[in-house]
């Protein structure tokens, strides 16, 4: 395993970050539907930094193992959204890397974010 690290998206990652999220929703049964229900990642600059919201990567080498994002709410919240890490990169620490991204945002403190303590 290389080191793991924290990115911002970026173009070259798209396709495996929709993999990662592809992979997690297979894994618990669910639907993934890139038409609709999960079409935000076939732009997800737009749909996320567009909105005033942020998108990560986790990466292990060059490889996306994980994804985490935050959008503005209102003027006063944000929320969490594509929080999604590869079976076999839980339990070791790494959500905590993707959630201290999210808790250090400047804007993430001016919408008063808080983490949920569930997994």
């Amino acid at each position: 395993m290389n080191p793991v690290t924290l990115a911002p998206f970026a173009p070259d990652h798209a396709a495996g970050a929709v993999e990662v999220i592809r992979a997690v929703f297979e894994e618990y049964g669910m639907t993934f539907d890139l038409e609709d229900f999960d079409r935000d990642l076939q732009d997800i600059p737009e749909h996320y930094a567009g909105c005033g919201g942020a998108f990560w990567v986790l990466l292990d080498g060059d490889r996306v193992v994980g994804t985490v994002a935050v959008v503005p709410k209102d003027a006063a919240t944000a929320e969490l959204k594509r929080l999604y890490l590869l079976s076999v990169y839980r339990r070791i620490g790494f959500r905590q890397i993707g959630e201290r991204a999210v808790e250090d945002l400047d804007r993430s403190r001016e919408y008063g974010f808080v983490l949920p303590l569930d997994d």
